[in-house]
């Protein structure tokens, strides 16, 4: 996704096409959020009205960055998970050995395949702990229900 234009990827998200999915969306999502929260930061710090908050912003920002980073990282890695699953239920089934073993790997792969979309919400979590601050996926969610609104 990372070097994919956005216009291109949201229209393959759009399509039949089995990836990018849910999980990839939701990671684009939480990217944006901790995006939109670099622009806060970003604004606020050299600013005379808020030197004395300084300090307790540049780390926010440097959080928001590795999670935008990271977040960006799993787009990828949610759709390697898919491709898995579906390899998984493509293996043979002609014997009970080999039905228990696709059985198996669909298990084994359908767990697998939760985890990258479910990534970014621990650093999100802690990021957000105690600060006062929406964790990225939350601001991304409200920056689309504001751009939604000027849509309509």
């Amino acid at each position: 996704m990372p070097h994919v234009p956005l216009d291109d990827w949201l229209e393959r998200l759009g399509s039949a096409a089995p990836t990018p999915g849910g999980g990839a969306a939701a990671a684009l999502a939480a990217a944006t959020g901790a995006a939109l929260i670099e622009m806060v930061v970003n604004l606020t710090i050299g600013k005379s009205a808020y030197a004395e908050h300084e300090s307790h912003v540049q780390p926010i920002g440097a959080q928001a960055r590795a999670l935008r980073q990271r977040a960006l990282e799993l787009i990828d890695a949610d759709a390697a998970a898919f491709d898995t699953v579906m390899a998984a239920y493509g293996l043979p089934r002609d014997s009970d050995a080999e039905k228990a073993a696709r059985t198996a790997a669909i298990q084994v792969a359908t767990a697998d395949a939760a985890r990258p979309p479910a990534s970014p919400l621990k650093p999100a979590r802690e990021s957000s702990s105690g600060r006062g601050f929406p964790s990225p996926p939350v601001a991304a969610s409200r920056a689309f229900t504001g751009s939604m609104s000027f849509a309509t």
